[in-house]
């Protein structure tokens, strides 16, 4: 099982939609997918539409040695299951301070290691323990970001970040790449943005997908009506059927 982790420090970058449709993307072509929602708002289980609140077991029970990693599991669709997220994340830097709280994750996906072929986190827009978690545990992390400075701000930050827990408990962590999301080509500001977005990229060592992922309302749509991106066609659905394409391009020249 492969580990792709969606991180951004900088909110509203889409990150959310993107690894859902990366996920749903990927079960879509016969791959076995396991959804993790590591952020405290849930939104990845709101999006899937799994009730958090009343869903039992969760991941929070799980990293508090309540459950095993199976009890937290719900079905999404066919090839695709979702662990869940939990509103008690908002505590967990103060929460877990035990050795090894940064590999909780990690132990928890073990025993799924055989089951999937792709796990894809979400993960909160900040610097947290549940972040290092996610990181400690992934092969790749791939960074959605919108053509703003306060984006570029966000990830500069961000690959500080990575290159701590590479030093501390991931020397092999890679950024698979940088996903540009709400893009709008028409807009000078964008254009500008963008060649900046490909030089840090660069100085990051990693690479700016070809694919943009064109502003649309039917991200905001299908979020609201709890609907995967695919489920009708449009522009977004198109440029993510792309971006699943290049990922997976880029998978087997490895």
């Amino acid at each position: 099982m492969k580990t792709i982790v969606l991180a951004n420090q900088k909110g509203g970058c889409a990150k959310t939609s993107t690894a859902h449709a990366l996920g749903i993307g990927l079960a879509n072509r016969g791959y076995k997918v396991l959804l993790v929602d590591l952020d405290a708002q849930c939104n990845l289980c709101d999006y899937c539409g799994v009730d958090t609140e009343h869903a039992g077991t969760t991941l929070y029970n799980v990293f508090k040695g309540q459950a095993a990693p199976q009890t937290a599991l719900v079905n999404v669709q066919v090839g695709a299951d979702l662990l869940l997220g939990d509103l008690l994340f908002t505590k967990a830097d103060s929460e877990f301070t035990q050795i090894g709280r940064e590999v909780m994750l990690k132990k928890a996906l073990s025993a799924f290691n055989t089951v999937y072929d792709y796990c894809i986190v979400d993960t909160a827009p900040n610097l947290g323990i549940l972040l290092a978690n996610a990181l400690a545990a992934a092969d790749s992390v791939i960074i959605p970001l919108t053509a703003s400075r306060f984006s570029l701000k966000g990830m500069n930050q961000l690959a500080k970040f990575i290159d701590e827990i590479r030093q501390d408990r991931n020397p092999e962590l890679k950024i698979n790449g940088v996903l540009l999301t709400r893009y709008n080509k028409r807009t000078v500001l964008n254009r500008m943005l963008l060649d900046e977005t490909q030089q840090s990229a660069e100085i990051l060592g990693t690479k700016l997908y070809k694919t943009t992922i064109r502003q649309s309302i039917a991200m905001d749509e299908s979020q609201v009506m709890q609907e995967d991106i695919y489920a009708h066609s449009s522009t977004i659905a198109e440029d993510y059927n792309n971006f699943v394409d290049e990922f997976l391009e880029g998978e087997y020249e490895h």
